[in-house]
Formats: structure tokens, sequence, C-alpha cells
């Protein structure tokens, strides 16, 4: 299929952008469009070809796993959260506060920093620390903070 048209690409120094007429004289600034009497073709644009999709690499997929345990909202380790909320007095009264993990090789330390009410209705924050193996199961609750 061969692509052409008949209008005349002019650019008036009236206008910050150029301007297709239908007629070689501009409506604006009552110039001949420069070639006015032949008819432009459209020139062909080169696209950009796709690059075929990188695979990843084993520090690539090992860093996909790790993420997979955590939530990509607020960064808290997903179940972890589960445990505390289940040992919790009022599970509706958590609140994240922080979490950081270290990588060991074959497991995570994963702490977390929260806030929830305790028996009496006060809030307080809690520290939990535990280690995890690599898809975010929980191996062992090492250490917590009343």
């Amino acid at each position: 299929m061969k692509l052409s048209y008949t209008g005349i690409i002019h650019h008036c120094n009236t206008l910050s952008r150029p301007k297709i007429h239908h007629i070689g004289i501009c409506r604006r600034c009552r110039r001949r469009a420069p070639h006015a009497s032949a008819t432009p073709r459209p020139t062909a644009i080169t696209l950009p070809t796709p690059t075929p999709t990188a695979t990843l690499d084993a520090a690539g997929l090992r860093q996909r796993r790790l993420a997979a345990g955590f939530s990509a909202w607020d960064g808290s380790h997903i179940a972890l959260t589960r445990a505390i909320k289940a040992a919790m007095h009022d599970p509706s009264s958590y609140q994240h506060v922080d979490t950081t993990y270290i990588d060991r090789g074959d497991y995570l330390v994963v702490t977390t920093t929260y806030r929830g009410r305790n028996a009496f209705g006060a809030i307080v924050e809690h520290s939990i620390t535990a280690h995890t193996d690599l898809d975010g199961a929980i191996i062992r609750i090492v250490a917590q903070t009343p």
C-alpha cells in the first residue's frame, strides 16, 4: 500500500509547531510554503527493534524468591505478621512499624517492630526476631521483647 498525502508542511513564524495546509499558501502568514508545487511524501521512520527478554541469573532469581516473602505495601514479612496477629490479645490493633532482615545464606534473620494493644488497653511497641527460610516460612522464633 502506497502512503501519500497532498498537504504541505509549513512552519509559520507565528506558530510554534508545523502545520499541514491543503493548499500551498499559509493562511496565517500569507506566504507560499516551500516546495508547494511538489507533493511531499512521508519519510520512513525506523522503529527500535525489540530486545529479547533478559533471563534472570541466579542472584536475580534468589532476590525474587526473597521478595516474595515480604509485603510490597509496607515491607512487613507476611508469615511473621500472621504469627504475630495469631498470638496477640487484640489482632485488630496491629500496626507495623519496621521490618529488617539479614541474609545468612540458607535462612534469613527477620526482625519486625510493631505496635498493638495489650490486655490493659494500652498501645505498646514490641519487637520479634525469627529465622525464616528463603521462601518465607518461619523456621523458629529467636527473640521477643515485651
